[in-house]
């Protein structure tokens, strides 16, 4: 099945084309949206399995702090397209949850491995989480402590 991917691209052109080059990769692009208030409600419509900023040189900082709201909206992978990249525009998209970012021109072979690792990260984030959650079930079930000691680091857990 087709992956369904949100596309945050200011430039209506600029987002035909990279919307039909996604197509050729076989995936679906559910929707476009110019800004990144607009791709918030849209993914709550949508539901998209990965969102794809394309970020303006011109206004690097407020919109990856724009996009930081789309990551917390839920755990919808977002990886940002960039004109250059430095230490600060790295970490600070590192800051807002981007799965990755990429330097334009960006071709279809490294565009298709990052948007498949960030998908594949996702399903095994969400694996490990639900693992912890039947973990978490079985501990309050049981009527026994639990507890675990780290001899590398002399960390203890213990249950409640």
């Amino acid at each position: 099945m087709a992956k369904n991917i949100l596309l945050v691209v200011k430039d209506v052109e600029s987002a035909k084309q990279l919307s039909q080059r996604l197509v050729t990769l076989k995936y679906h692009v559910a929707g476009h949206a110019q800004i990144c208030k607009q791709a918030l409600r849209m993914a709550a419509q949508l539901a998209p399995d990965l969102i794809l900023i394309d970020i303006r040189s011109d206004a690097v900082v407020e919109q990856i702090d724009e996009a930081s709201t789309i990551r917390s909206f839920g755990e919808i992978p977002v990886i940002f397209l960039a004109d250059c990249l430095d230490n600060a525009i790295l970490n600070r998209a590192r800051m807002a949850g981007a799965s990755e970012v990429l330097v334009k021109p960006v071709d279809d072979r490294q565009l298709m491995a990052s948007i498949e690792v960030a998908l594949y990260r996702q399903a095994w984030e969400h694996k490990i989480k639900e693992s912890e959650e039947r973990y978490a079930l079985v501990d309050q079930a049981n009527n026994d402590g639990i507890w675990d000691w780290n001899i590398t680091t002399g960390e203890f857990y213990f249950s409640p």
